[in-house]
């Protein structure tokens, strides 16, 4: 059974800001599905998911540091 959320379910699910979920819709990484005639959407968690893992995150490489003695 898919599960659906809204906009602030989806940002609330990756406790996320609702801006970043509607941003991601907009650039198309993450897909809409239209209700109504209005302009509300729904979003499912599989594709939240996907989307979340395909944002892979490495830390910054730290350069190491000699510290001499004065």
């Amino acid at each position: 059974m898919t599960t659906w959320l809204t906009v602030r379910e989806a940002a609330d699910y990756i406790r996320a800001s609702e801006s970043t979920i509607r941003e991601a819709v907009k650039m198309g990484y993450l897909q809409a599905y239209p209700i109504g005639t209005g302009t509300q959407y729904r979003l499912t968690a599989e594709d939240i998911d996907a989307w979340m893992k395909s944002r892979s995150y490495e830390p910054p490489r730290h350069r190491r540091v000699e510290i001499r003695e004065l």
